[in-house]
C-alpha cells in the first residue's frame, strides 16, 4: 500500500521566548486541514498519518544547531520510507520547511514532497523556481487537488491533468488549470481524528466553514478561498463534535472559520442544532463586530459559545479605510461592550507597520487598545503588518518593503541566523511576510510592537493605572523602547531582536517608573508585584482544581497533632499595604482607584493555566498561612496564637485558641490554599 506522511509546521511558545526562567519551547498543534488531508488520502487507498513535528523538536532542544535538530526530523520523516510527504506551510515557518524539504530530499531523494498552504499557494512557481527539494505545490483549497494527485502518483498519471497544483516540466515550474472551490463542504470526509492524541479538558479545533466575503487589504484569505462564504451544515458539524467527545471527552472546542457570523441564518441554524442535541460544549469563533448585534449574541451564548475574536486592525480612520477594513471605532466597542456584558469572553487583534502609517496613526491605535483593556477584554493582540503574498497590500508595495529580520525565530547559532538572513534577502517575492511596510521613521516602534502585547496583556492593570496618568497613549510604549536600549538583553535569543524584552525586564521597567509616580499612583509597587505574583502561579502549571482541594480537606475534629500542613504549590500569599483586588475592581469598572489600606493578605490561587483565583486574608488566617510555611503542626500554631494574645493582654482560654486555629486551617484547606502532610 503506498504511504504518505502529513507534517505539521513549526509553532512557536512565544510566552516561553519571552519568559527568562524557561527555555524557548514549540507548541504541540495539528491542524485540522492536515486531518482533512488525511482522511482523503485514505479513502484513495493511501496509509496516511499526521507527524507532529513540534513534540520532537522540544525533544531536541538541547541541541544547540538547528540545522542538526532539522536533519534528526528528516531522518524520522525519511525512516519509513513514505512515497509522500506533505508539507504545512505558513509564512512564519515556510524558511524552515523548505530548509526541511531540502533535507529529506538529501536523505531520500525517492520521495515525492508535496507543499501545501497559504505560504506555498502564493509562491508556488516562485518556491519551485529557486529550491530544487519540492516537487509539486497544491494551490488554495486542497482536499480535491490533493484527491486528484495521489491518484495520478500510484497510478502513473500525467500532472497536467491535475488541477489547482505547480510542479515541474522539464524543470521549469508550470501552474494547471484553476481548481473549483467544493460547493457543499458536507462532501468532504470525517478529518482524522483518530491521528491525533487529545486528553479531556484539552482545547480543539473543528472547521466549521470556510470563506469570508469581505476584502480587507492585508488578508490573504480572501484570496485563499476566493471570498466564498461556506458553512458545513449543523448536522455534520454536530457530527464532528460528537466525535471529538466521544473519542477524548472533548468539551471545549474553537470553531474554525475567518467570519462565522457573516451569515446571520446559518449562525442561528448551528446554533438551533447544538442545543437540540444537548452537547454541551463551550466554544469561540472569529467574528467581525459589524456582523453581531445583542440578539444573536444571546442566542450564540445559549449554546454554548463562550470566546468572540473580533479583528479592530487599527485605531486610525485613516487607516481603517486604506486598508478596507471600514469599522467605525465607537460602534466595534459598543459591541465588544456587550459582548462582555454577556458573559464572553473577547480578544481583540490589532495591526501597526501599515504603509505610510505615522506615529499619530500608531497612538490611535495604542488608544484603542488602551479602551480594550478598558472594557476587560481577555486578550489584546498586537500583530505586525505583514506584506503577505497574495494580497492588495503586497501587490501596491512591493517595490517598498524591506527586510528587518527583527523576528522571533527557532533557536539557532549566529552563523546560522546569518545564513537564514541572507536566504530571505535573496528572496523577497517568496519570503516577503517577513519583510516590513514603509513607515514614516518608525522602524523601532514597529519591530518591537509584535512582542509587546503579551508583556501588557499579563501587566494590564498596571499599564492601564500608568497610562491614565498621561495625555499620549504611547508614552509607556516608547518609554520601554528606551529602556530597551539602555538595557540590552545578554540572551542570545534577543540578539538579533533588540526591540523585544522578557516579562521580567518589563517588570523590572515598570519598577523604574515608580519613583516618579510615587504620589499619584501610591499603590503602583503593590499593583506589580501582584500582577508579577500572577503570571508566576499561571507559568507554574502545577495546578489542582477547587474540587479536589475540598475533597482533601479535613473535618476539624479530624485534625490530628501530628498534621503539619503546607501552603498547596498552585497557591501565593502576598502581604500587601493596598488592597490590590479592590483597586482592581475600580479600573475595571472605569473608576478612579481609591487608596484602600489593606488589614490581611492575598491569597493567589491557581485553578487553570489560564484561571488564578484572588481570594482576601484577614490577618489571623495570614497568620495561619505563616505558620504553616514554617511546617508547624497545630499544636505549635495554637501555642504561637496563645504567646501573641497573652504578649498584647488579650484574654482567651486554650480550648477557644485551639477551636479558632483549627477553624482556620480546616477553612483554608477547604479554599484549597493548605495542603494537608
Amino acid at each position: 500500500m503506498s504511504t504518505v506522511t502529513l507534517v505539521t509546521s513549526a509553532y512557536l511558545d512565544y510566552a516561553s521566548y519571552l519568559n527568562q526562567g524557561s527555555p524557548p519551547r514549540l507548541t504541540p498543534y495539528v491542524s485540522i486541514g492536515l486531518l482533512s488531508l488525511a482522511s482523503v488520502a485514505k479513502e484513495q487507498g493511501w496509509r496516511a498519518s499526521v507527524f507532529e513535528i513540534n513534540r520532537l523538536l522540544n525533544e531536541l532542544a538541547r541541541e544547540e544547531r538547528l540545522d542538526r535538530k532539522l536533519t534528526r526530523v528528516a531522518s524520522v520523516l525519511a525512516a519509513d520510507r513514505p512515497q509522500v510527504i506533505g508539507l504545512m506551510t505558513e509564512y512564519y515557518s515556510y524558511h524552515l520547511v523548505l530548509s526541511l524539504a531540502e533535507k529529506i530530499k538529501r536523505i531520500y531523494p525517492d520521495c515525492r514532497i508535496v507543499l501545501g498552504g497559504p505560504q506555498a499557494s502564493a509562491t508556488a512557481e516562485e518556491t519551485l523556481a529557486a529550491f530544487p527539494a519540492p516537487d509539486i505545490v497544491v494551490i488554495g483549497e486542497g482536499e480535491t487537488a490533493f484527491g486528484d494527485l495521489l491518484r495520478v502518483l500510484h497510478d502513473g498519471g500525467d500532472l497536467n491533468q491535475v488541477p489547482g497544483i505547480a510542479y515541474r516540466r522539464n524543470g521549469v515550474p508550470i501552474r494547471t488549470r484553476q481548481n473549483r472551490l467544493i460547493d457543499n463542504l458536507d462532501d468532504l470526509p470525517m478529518p482524522a481524528f483518530e491521528d491525533v492524541q487529545l486528553h479531556d479538558g484539552d482545547y480543539a479545533t473543528i472547521e466549521v466553514g470556510r470563506g469570508c466575503p469581505f476584502s480587507c487589504a492585508f488578508c490573504s484569505t480572501s484570496m485563499f478561498w476566493r471570498r466564498r462564504y461556506r458553512m458545513k451544515s449543523p448536522a455534520r458539524v454536530c457530527a464532528e463534535l460528537a466525535e471529538l467527545n466521544g473519542r477524548f471527552g472533548i468539551r471545549d472546542v474553537s470553531f474554525i472559520h475567518d467570519c462565522l457570523t457573516a451569515d446571520r441564518k446559518k449562525v442561528i441554524e448551528l446554533c438551533d442544532a447544538i442545543e437540540a442535541q444537548g452537547l454541551g460544549i463551550r466554544w469561540g469563533c472569529s467574528s467581525r463586530t459589524d456582523t453581531i448585534d445583542q440578539e444573536l449574541m444571546e442566542r450564540m451564548r445559549r449554546a454554548g459559545c463562550v470566546h468572540l475574536y473580533f479583528g479592530i486592525e487599527s485605531g486610525s480612520a485613516e487607516t481603517q479605510k486604506a486598508i478596507g477594513k471600514n469599522l467605525d471605532l465607537d460602534e466595534a466597542f459598543a459591541v465588544i461592550r456587550a459582548a462582555r456584558a454577556n458573559g464572553f469572553e473577547v480578544t481583540t487583534p490589532f495591526m501597526v507597520g501599515f504603509p505610510g502609517e505615522r506615529r499619530a496613526d500608531l497612538a490611535r491605535t495604542f488608544e484603542a487598545i488602551h479602551r480594550a483593556f478598558s472594557e476587560d477584554v481577555y486578550l489584546v493582540q498586537i500583530f505586525v503588518a505583514a506584506p503577505y503574498g497574495d494580497t492588495p497590500l503586497l501587490e501596491a508595495h512591493a517595490n517598498e518593503i524591506r527586510y528587518t529580520g527583527h523576528f522571533l525565530d527557532l533557536p539557532m547559532t549566529g552563523d546560522e541566523r546569518r545564513r537564514r538572513d541572507d536566504l530571505l534577502r535573496a528572496y523577497p517575492e517568496i519570503f516577503s511576510g517577513h519583510y516590513r511596510f514603509p513607515t514614516d521613521g518608525l522602524e523601532r516602534h514597529i519591530a518591537g510592537a509584535d512582542q509587546f502585547f503579551p508583556l501588557i496583556n499579563e501587566m494590564r492593570y498596571t499599564a492601564l493605572s500608568i497610562w491614565k496618568r498621561f495625555d499620549d497613549p504611547l508614552f509607556l510604549y516608547e518609554r520601554w523602547l528606551e529602556w530597551l536600549a539602555e538595557h540590552p538583553s545578554r540572551d542570545d535569543r534577543f540578539a538579533a531582536t533588540p526591540a523585544y524584552g522578557t516579562f521580567q525586564s518589563f517588570a523590572d521597567f515598570l519598577d523604574t517608573l515608580r519613583g516618579g509616580l510615587r504620589e499619584s499612583l501610591p499603590y503602583l509597587g503593590d499593583l506589580i508585584d501582584f500582577e508579577r505574583t500572577r503570571m508566576d502561579v499561571l507559568a507554574e502549571n502545577q495546578f489542582t482544581a477547587v474540587g479536589e482541594a475540598r475533597a482533601k480537606a479535613p473535618q476539624t475534629a479530624t485534625l490530628s497533632a501530628d498534621i503539619r500542613p503546607r501552603v498547596a504549590s498552585n497557591a501565593k500569599i502576598k502581604a500587601y499595604a493596598w488592597d490590590v483586588a479592590r483597586i482592581i475592581d475600580d479600573i475595571n469598572a472605569g473608576k478612579e482607584p481609591g487608596a484602600y489600606p489593606l488589614d490581611g493578605s492575598i491569597a493567589l490561587l491557581g485553578r487553570s493555566d489560564r484561571d488564578v483565583r484572588v481570594l482576601k486574608l484577614n490577618a489571623f488566617a495570614g497568620e495561619l498561612i505563616e505558620y504553616c510555611r514554617l511546617r508547624m503542626t497545630v499544636d505549635d500554631m495554637v501555642y504561637r496564637v496563645r504567646r501573641r494574645l497573652q504578649q498584647a493582654g488579650a484574654t482567651s482560654s486554650e480550648t477557644e485558641i485551639s477551636m479558632a486555629c483549627r477553624k482556620g486551617v480546616s477553612q483554608l484547606a477547604e479554599m484549597g490554599l493548605l495542603r494537608m502532610a
